[in-house]
């Protein structure tokens, strides 16, 4: 995950030491940020959708029809 998250500084154009990535790599694993939402959780949150179930496909289910839209004409205009 480490050159992952690298690829993305870079292409964010931001200047991140390996240290500071490292911590982010170790945030980011999924048991931290189970940690984290049992530890910060609160009584109002709805938790049923806090993660994904990470199938293929399994954002057809969650994605309308108007957001597809939506995230098309984005891509489609930083593209130009």
């Amino acid at each position: 995950m480490f050159t992952e998250i690298k690829n993305i500084s870079i292409f964010l154009n931001i200047n991140v030491n390996d240290e500071i990535l490292s911590n982010i790599v170790n945030e980011c694993c999924f048991e931290n940020m189970k940690k984290h939402f049992e530890k910060d959780i609160t009584e109002t949150a709805n938790t049923s959708g806090y993660f994904r179930k990470g199938t293929v496909d399994s954002w057809k289910e969650t994605i309308t029809v108007q957001q597809l839209e939506e995230i098309d004409e984005i891509v489609q205009n930083y593209k130009q």
